[in-house]
């Protein structure tokens, strides 16, 4: 997972996620990549989105809600 914004991309760095994002689709999955708007606006979304890629990869542990109107279940 990459939380995605320009401070971190100084020029030239893009090949290189590239490159790293390819080499993760090509083995194990692709990169799960965010921005700040996802992270603000939507954070219970985002989170089950994330639960969803790490059980497919074999993780088994349980997603804990934030609050009883969380919408991270309903994502996961």
């Amino acid at each position: 997972m990459e939380l995605d914004g320009d401070e971190f991309h100084p020029a030239g760095r893009h090949g290189q996620d590239r490159a790293r994002d390819n080499a993760a689709a090509a083995t194990t999955g692709a990169t799960l990549r965010y921005g700040w708007a996802e992270i603000q606006r939507t954070p219970c979304d985002t989170a089950g989105q994330v639960y969803r890629a790490l059980r497919k990869r074999g993780y088994l542990g349980s997603i804990r809600p934030c609050s009883a109107a969380c919408r991270a279940l309903m994502a996961a």
